[in-house]
């Protein structure tokens, strides 16, 4: 029920470490700086997260699926599972980071 209100959150709030690390804002500021940033951006940050990621999921959930029963309690398993969870992560934060640039190049060309 609440996934996609945390879809959209995720969007909106996601390049808040940025505005913290390049811009040295405090984590509130940040955090408005980022729905303001991205304001514009949900339907495109969304889209750009299922593009990519539906299909990794969509492997990642089949294998642990119909097909856990198999590989159950493995070892194997459980160092797939951190390995590919953490590719995800990784993933997630560049996506991010490509559209903090890209917005704010975009900021940067508006204001020359």
């Amino acid at each position: 029920m609440l996934i996609i209100p945390g879809v959209i959150l995720t969007a909106l709030l996601g390049c808040y470490v940025f505005f913290i690390v390049l811009e040295k804002n405090e984590i509130i500021l940040s955090l408005k700086n980022s729905a303001a940033f991205a304001k514009k951006y949900v339907l495109e940050i969304i889209g750009s997260f299922l593009l990519v990621l539906a299909p990794i999921l969509w492997v990642y959930f089949i294998f642990h699926g119909p097909f856990s029963g198999i590989f159950y309690g493995s070892k194997i398993t459980s160092i797939f599972s951190d390995a590919f969870l953490s590719i995800i992560e990784i993933l997630i934060l560049v996506m991010f980071f490509r559209f903090y640039c890209l917005i704010k190049l975009e900021k940067h060309n508006k204001a020359n």
